[in-house]
């Protein structure tokens, strides 16, 4: 389920899942340690190294990247 804001050009969250409902919503990911998710038109997910194969394979976000800084 992508988030929509209308007048946005983009969306963007920086936090971890199990305590941020929105960011579980936004990514289909739960984690303890935090990551970025961007929307500009299409969906992106930061994540540090530690959560990269996870994230790959749990989220719903098909563009996960590797975030050398999250915190």
């Amino acid at each position: 389920m992508k988030i929509y804001i209308n007048g946005a050009d983009a969306y963007l969250l920086s936090s971890e899942s199990t305590h941020n409902a929105d960011m579980y919503y936004a990514t289909g990911f739960l984690a303890h340690d935090p990551f970025i998710y961007l929307n500009s038109g299409n969906e992106q997910l930061l994540v540090s190294d530690m959560e990269l194969g996870r994230a790959k394979s749990e989220s719903r976000i098909k563009d996960v990247i590797l975030c050398l800084n999250t915190g």
